[in-house]
C-alpha cells in the first residue's frame, strides 16, 4: 500500500506525457512476474515477501492510473460520459469483490494439492499465484486493439524512459504546478 501512494506521483509523469496504453503495455508483464514472486514463498525465503509487496504495489499504481484514462476514452462523447464512467467503476468493484471471493473458493477446492514443478512442491497458494500471472498475460495481447490517439509506440517509450528523463519529467510536473 505504501509503494502504491508513493508512487501514482512518479507513474503521473510518463502516462501524461507518453499515453497510458503505452506506459501500460511496460507495467503488464513485470506485473506478471511479480505474482511468480509469490510461488517462491516459503517459510525458508520471507526475505521475498516485502520484495513482492513493494514491486507489486509499485507496479499496480501505474497499472491502475492507466486504466482510467484509457476507459474514459474509450466512452461516447456527451453528458452521459460521466454516468458511463461511474458505472464503470462500480462493475469493476463488483468484479473485483467477485473474484476475490471465487479466490477463496479455489483455495478451498485445491485445498489439499500437493504438485511438484521443476522440482520444487507447489501448494494451493503457489498454484494461485502461478494462475494469476499466466491471466495476467492476456490483457497484454487484448491491449493491441485498445485505441488511445495520444500514446507512443513502445519502442518510442522504451527509449525515452531512462532514469534521467523520468526525474526531468517528474521535476518538470513539479514546478509546473508550482506556477
Amino acid at each position: 500500500m505504501a509503494a502504491s501512494i508513493a508512487s501514482y506521483r512518479l507513474w503521473a509523469a510518463p502516462i501524461d506525457r507518453y499515453g497510458s496504453k503505452a506506459v501500460l503495455r511496460v507495467l503488464l508483464i513485470p506485473h506478471a512476474v511479480v505474482q511468480l514472486l509469490w510461488i517462491f514463498n516459503r517459510p525458508e525465503s520471507y526475505a521475498l515477501v516485502p520484495v513482492a509487496l513493494g514491486l507489486g504495489g509499485f507496479l499496480s499504481a501505474g497499472i491502475s492510473l492507466c486504466i482510467t484514462p484509457l476507459v474514459y476514452g474509450l466512452l461516447p462523447e456527451g453528458d452521459r460520459k460521466p454516468i458511463y464512467m461511474g458505472c464503470w467503476s462500480a462493475a469493476a468493484s463488483l468484479i473485483f469483490a467477485v473474484s476475490t471471493l471465487s479466490s477463496g473458493l479455489l483455495m478451498r477446492l485445491l485445498e489439499d494439492m500437493e504438485v511438484e514443478v521443476w522440482g520444487m512442491p507447489m501448494g494451493n497458494l503457489q498454484v494461485a499465484f502461478l494462475l494469476s500471472a499466466v491471466l495476467q498475460v492476456g490483457p497484454i495481447f487484448l491491449l493491441r486493439f485498445v485505441q488511445e490517439s495520444r500514446s507512443v509506440s513502445l519502442r518510442e517509450l522504451l527509449g525515452a524512459l531512462n532514469l534521467a528523463k523520468v526525474r526531468e519529467l517528474v521535476r518538470r510536473r513539479r514546478e509546473g504546478k508550482k506556477s
